[in-house]
């Protein structure tokens, strides 16, 4: 075992014992995996008892009408043509960690290829079965592009190998458990539009549509696993918005409500997600007279638990186990007599991980190595 695959599956490990929501760790967990067998992009597709599909996520940005067509035509339905189906894999009747190109070359001369597949970015793919016990709770794919390699057998031996730590790692949490979890929530990313007095949507960034997206789901859609969810945007096409009106209606009335003097909440709205806690701050931006603000901006920040910030950084990632979790709690503000306690270590190694982590960092304080840890990534 490398050096690198070790550190990706200690990564995993931690993941999995920290229990945060999969929307949140997606991304690092794919990460992990990619420094076991490289691939371009990943699709995860999570289910229930029955292999119904609950929640999806993709690693790529897809327009909407695509990753429809992925979900409508190929899971269950007409992946079975090419090679075992997702319900096949998960009651054991197929193996768990497969390479599509065993199975069938005919999938890249069909017109779902042409349709969906390409788009996707998938051509040598590779299905990786996940696991809690004996049950199934989802599939990841993962995908190598036209021209790429396929999948060796060694590289499907070390997917096999950490699909179980994939599996606890994405398995479902529900956020507040996260949040009881880290105490505290920290802003991720931010991302600012103009609206009218109406809520009708006048400008904004590809960012803001996404979080802006993410936020105008209702509890209801989110806790039904709503498959559109877990699309970075709808289509740039679509400038109306419809579905974000009732959200940006109800901050544009409680804007105007403050600026007459009535009471009320304040312009502020917070939305728990898969993805954290989503918070809208409204303001003034042009004044229309009597009839009340013409323009209004929005603030639209995204706040998740420290963790979910760490497993995304390359430089965490890079740190051994005992590093990793010396540093999250480090972070957290415990003290190092608390730290060397909490992991039953003796003062003296808490002492000698703190300064290689500063040493390798090239900070000399708490706040230095969080912010060299957690310089901004790509969301």
């Amino acid at each position: 075992m490398t050096k690198g695959t070790a550190k990706a599956l200690a990564t995993l490990r931690h993941m999995s014992a920290v229990g945060l929501p999969a929307g949140q760790v997606f991304r690092s967990v794919a990460q992990c995996l990619r420094e076991l067998a490289a691939f371009d992009s990943a699709t995860l597709v999570l289910y229930d008892d029955a292999i119904q599909v609950t929640d999806a996520f993709l690693t790529h940005d897809v327009r909407l009408p695509i990753a429809q067509r992925y979900f409508d035509r190929w899971f269950n339905r007409e992946e079975g043509r090419y090679f075992p189906t997702h319900a096949q894999a998960a009651r054991g009747a197929a193996a768990d960690v497969f390479r599509a190109s065993d199975f069938s070359g005919a999938l890249w001369d069909t017109e779902l290829y042409d349709e969906v597949f390409q788009h996707l970015g998938f051509y040598r793919m590779a299905s990786v079965m996940l696991r809690v016990g004996d049950r199934a709770v989802g599939n990841l794919s993962v995908g190598r592009p036209s021209g790429g390699r396929d999948f060796n057998p060694l590289e499907l031996r070390r997917l096999n190998h950490a699909a179980q730590l994939a599996a606890l790692a994405l398995s479902s949490h529900e956020p507040a458990d996260a949040e009881a979890e880290t105490e505290a929530l920290e802003t991720f990313e931010s991302a600012f539009l103009v609206m009218a007095g109406d809520g009708g949507v006048q400008s904004l960034s590809l960012n803001a549509v996404r979080l802006l997206r993410w936020a105008a789901l209702t509890p209801q859609e989110h806790e039904a696993g709503v498959i559109q969810a877990c699309l970075t945007s709808p289509d740039r096409e679509q400038h109306t918005f419809l579905w974000a009106r009732p959200l940006l209606q109800e901050l544009a009335r409680r804007l105007i409500a403050a600026e007459a003097g009535r009471p009320g909440p304040a312009p502020v709205l917070r939305r728990r997600t898969r993805y954290g806690e989503m918070v809208m701050r409204a303001f003034v931006m042009q004044h229309g007279g009597v009839a009340g603000p013409e323009l209004i901006g929005v603030e639209i920040k995204r706040r998740t638990p420290l963790e979910a910030r760490l497993f995304a950084s390359p430089t965490f990632r890079n740190l051994t186990p005992q590093e990793q979790v010396v540093c999250r709690r480090l972070l957290r503000g415990a003290s190092q007599p608390e730290i060397a306690r909490e992991m039953s270590l003796s003062p003296h190694t808490v002492v000698s991980h703190v300064r290689n982590l500063y040493r390798e960092c090239g900070v000399s304080s708490r706040e230095d190595l969080k912010a060299t840890i957690l310089q901004r990534q790509d969301p």
